[in-house]
């Protein structure tokens, strides 16, 4: 039994030992073969997003997505300009002119490719006499589109807008009937 216990206090004060010979640091200077290196697991982003953030922790923002300034969709002013430019679009839209006058205020307001549809569009045949206000408009947060409904005499139309980005002035892509007032 004595030498029982003498060999327990020895592998015991051996164990001691060698867990007490590394530094202040908490290192040895060798890793122990015994025991393998931890996986560093970590973001994919770099180093500085790896602070603290109200969204993600002390994880930081993950690099490969935008923040949360990326979308910085329509402004209220940008919205208020935005319909108005709808509105008045639909009123050139409505004139009853000739084909070289109605281009001519009409061209400089649409999108290449609706320009390129609107070649051949004759105003004298158009349903629409009077334009009263938007009673709808649409802006979503990827600050590219938006979609005016706009009261008219002969029903609701939707006026497309499109721009290249937040804060660029929108052009009209595409006006449509939405309804038509059977008369």
């Amino acid at each position: 039994m004595r030498k029982t216990c003498v060999v327990g206090v020895l592998v015991a004060a051996v164990f001691l030992g060698g867990c007490s010979s590394q530094g202040s640091s908490g290192s040895s200077g060798q890793q122990s073969s015994s025991s393998p290196a931890a996986p560093v697991v970590g973001a994919s982003g770099s180093s500085s997003g790896a602070e603290d953030n109200d969204r993600y922790g002390h994880y930081g923002e993950p690099a490969n997505s935008p923040g949360p300034g990326a979308y910085a969709g329509w402004s209220k002013e940008e919205q208020k300009t935005a319909t108005e430019f709808a509105v008045s679009s639909m009123r050139i839209f409505a004139m009853k002119t000739d084909a070289k006058t109605w281009h001519l205020y009409m061209d400089p307001r649409v999108t290449d490719g609706y320009k390129k549809q609107l070649e051949r569009y004759n105003p004298q045949y158009g349903s629409v006499n009077t334009v009263y206000q938007a009673v709808y408009t649409e802006f979503p947060p990827d600050a590219k589109k938006a979609v005016v409904r706009v009261e008219t005499d002969a029903g609701v139309w939707v006026v497309h807008l499109q721009r290249e980005g937040a804060g660029e002035a929108p052009k009209v892509a595409l006006i449509e009937p939405l309804t038509l007032k059977k008369g």
